[in-house]
């Protein structure tokens, strides 16, 4: 063969693979996201604001609202130990009015060796595309955030939260912890955290006891 020959064939070589990746480049990948049709981003809008509608779920919230007084039970020898008690003071107002409820306490914790002021911060809501209660509190004795979802029972008189908890005492990451609401009477509460990582029976290791302040 000729040597122009060659050199065409080679020229020409590279032209078809500098045409074939920029064809490849400006062909839509099958899986790019294509614009909605009109039609479709119309009822996803419609979708959207349904969804995010406020319910009676967001008004049960609202029955939290006010000041309480509180009597914290720890029980720092496990579950079934004699509970250490003290007392506080919590708030609950909207954070967002009539979607997001919070929750700021005050109160003395005992926990054998040391007597601690702790500071809670907590926020409740519930969300309408889950169909769940969520929410998350941090405090002043930690540095970590505790996320928790769930619902209220088939009574509508409790509500039972799950979440992951961090145990730096144990080594523990992520382990499961309860959290359980309920309404024993008008302008009463009781808060429990259930460490999960126990068993099945006697898993209550902390208790607030809410009465609303007069």
């Amino acid at each position: 063969m000729h040597r122009h020959h060659r050199i065409a064939l080679v020229v020409g070589g590279a032209a078809a693979l500098v045409l074939g990746s920029l064809s490849a480049a400006q062909a839509p990948s099958k899986d790019a996201k294509q614009p909605l049709a009109p039609q479709f981003a119309a009822d996803g809008m419609q979708r959207w604001m349904e969804v995010n509608k406020t319910d009676h779920r967001h008004q049960k919230l609202g029955e939290w609202v006010g000041t309480w007084n509180t009597e914290i039970k720890m029980r720092m020898g496990g579950p079934g130990s004699e509970p250490t008690i003290t007392k506080g003071t919590a708030t609950f107002s909207w954070l967002i009015e009539n979607r997001w409820l919070k929750q700021e306490s005050d109160g003395d914790l005992d926990l054998g060796a040391m007597k601690l002021k702790v500071k809670t911060f907590s926020m409740l809501g519930f969300d309408r595309y889950k169909q769940k209660f969520v929410g998350t509190a941090v405090d002043s004795m930690t540095t970590d955030m505790r996320p928790f979802e769930g619902n209220f029972d088939a009574t509508d008189k409790t509500l039972i939260l799950w979440g992951p908890m961090d145990e730096p005492m144990s080594g523990e990451h992520e382990k499961t912890v309860k959290y359980v609401w309920r309404f024993p009477a008008p302008d009463k509460m009781v808060y429990e955290v259930h460490d999960m990582s126990i068993g099945e029976e006697n898993t209550k290791v902390f208790e607030i006891a809410y009465s609303r302040a007069k």
